[in-house]
């Protein structure tokens, strides 16, 4: 799998493919709740997911026992593809003894209805057709995209090469998560 630097018409070019960001919403109900969007070309998968971590309740209804710590629940979407959820969360395990295990639900669309969703270009394009603007982004947010990506379009930062097929750089996924910083990268 080539990527964009072994195309010779691009093989100078340091236009970034590849971007993680952690965003915070700065109003009460999301006070520290911290957002994360990677995206690139060429990546080793393709999806769109939005995923939720739940926090752990300030108050534990059990104490902690034998070590035995309670996790953070979390909620999955997947948009695209295998459209669906997954929910994880802790369980107390039958008996007298006090331990926990993690449990997983899952639903996707296909295996319930036999058949995948339409792409969001199919959605898009019917809804055109029908003069449907649901769907279609307005100009209120467009106006708040340009307010949150504007600053960041203006600052020059250090590329980070990735191959074709990977996750992307690793140091910088990694170093998103772990300190809040904005990154670009090139494959």
């Amino acid at each position: 799998l080539s990527g964009s630097l072994q195309w010779n018409a691009v093989a100078h070019s340091t236009t970034e493919t590849f971007v993680a960001m952690r965003l915070a919403i700065d109003n009460w109900r999301w006070q520290g709740v911290p957002f994360y969007l990677t995206t690139g070309k060429r990546l080793a998968r393709r999806s769109t997911e939005i995923t939720i971590g739940f926090r752990s309740p300030p108050v534990a209804l059990f104490r902690s026992v034998d070590g035995c710590a309670t996790h953070a629940n979390s909620l999955v979407i997947t948009l695209q593809p295998n459209e669906g959820f997954d929910l994880s969360f802790e369980v107390k395990s039958p008996g007298d003894q006090f331990t926990l295990q993690t449990q997983h639900m899952d639903f996707r669309y296909a295996e319930v209805f036999g058949e995948s969703l339409a792409s969001g270009y199919d959605t898009l394009l019917l809804d055109v057709v029908q003069g449907d603007q649901t769907l279609f982004v307005h100009a209120d947010e467009t106006e708040a995209s340009w307010q949150l990506y504007t600053p960041l379009i203006g600052k020059v930062r250090p590329l980070h090469f990735y191959a074709a097929g990977s996750t992307g750089p690793s140091a910088l996924a990694q170093s998103t998560k772990t300190a809040g910083r904005n990154g670009t990268a090139r494959r």
